[in-house]
């Protein structure tokens, strides 16, 4: 009796962990977009919404659009490798 109990008590532990890693399945996708732009504001920390007033206060802080005085493009690469 004592050897089914234990049985079925690392039964349900490992039941438990094989739903624990299955609930992250296609949790990592996409990492890239995670990825900040602009150097000037990485080298800020990411710590830059109050400063941005060029193309990337798109991405920063739209509300800085209304600052930029210019036109402007961006271009953005990104490795995956």
């Amino acid at each position: 009796m004592k050897r089914l109990l234990v049985i079925i008590v690392v039964f349900i532990f490992l039941a438990m962990s094989v739903s624990a890693s299955e609930s992250r399945i296609g949790a990592s996708g996409a990492q890239f977009l995670k990825i900040g732009v602009g150097s000037r504001y990485q080298g800020l920390g990411e710590a830059s919404t109050a400063v941005v007033n060029d193309v990337y206060s798109m991405y920063w802080n739209p509300a800085g659009l209304s600052e930029v005085e210019q036109s402007s493009i961006s271009f953005t690469n990104v490795d995956c490798n």
